[in-house]
């Protein structure tokens, strides 16, 4: 996430601003990585979906960007990361990278709202249960059936019958042996 912020800040002030030194770039990279890496761990859940909306709109621009212009932006911005000299980029490529701000708050709305309401990135579970479909069934069998599953039941009714069918059984065997 914290590539990704950088990535973007770099594409906007690369107009502005001549970088002298490659350092430059790699350091504030690595420096708001881990910035953000450190806050992913405390801010899980949001953070978690913001990244991941964030990573599903670069994927989305750089899919259009393929099939548009055959990476154009791509290498624009890889030669910023580097300090390379690089051309002025067509004002289409802008309207391409205005893709991915767009669908990150696309991504974010839709995750908020539908996809993470119930999850806790946290691994503790939550005090109230959801249970969607097949899991009220089973949820609800193992309610009704509290001495195990179907098959420990049945095998528990035969073994209390067993004693008089053995006996019966073992008749008929010495019956024939004789």
């Amino acid at each position: 996430m914290g590539f990704l912020i950088c990535l973007a800040l770099f594409m906007a002030i690369s107009p502005l601003v001549d970088i002298p030194s490659k350092w430059i770039p790699f350091g504030i990279l690595l420096g708001l990585g881990l910035v953000c890496a450190l806050l992913i761990l405390k801010f899980q859940k949001s953070l978690a979906i913001a990244s991941t909306a964030m990573f599903g709109g670069v994927l989305i621009s750089i899919a259009v960007d393929f099939y548009i212009e055959k990476f154009l932006l791509l290498t624009y911005a890889w030669k910023r990361i580097t300090v390379e000299s690089e051309g002025e980029s067509c004002w289409f490529s802008w309207i391409i990278l205005a893709i991915w701000p767009l669908f990150f708050v696309v991504g974010s709305i839709v995750q908020f709202r539908l996809t993470a309401r119930y999850v806790d990135h946290k691994g503790k579970d939550d005090k109230k249960e959801h249970f969607y479909g097949s899991e009220k069934a089973i949820k609800r069998y193992r309610n009704m059936n509290k001495s195990g599953d179907v098959v420990t039941t049945s095998w528990l009714r035969n073994k209390r019958k067993e004693p008089e069918e053995e006996r019966q059984d073992q008749l008929i065997e010495d019956t024939t042996n004789v």
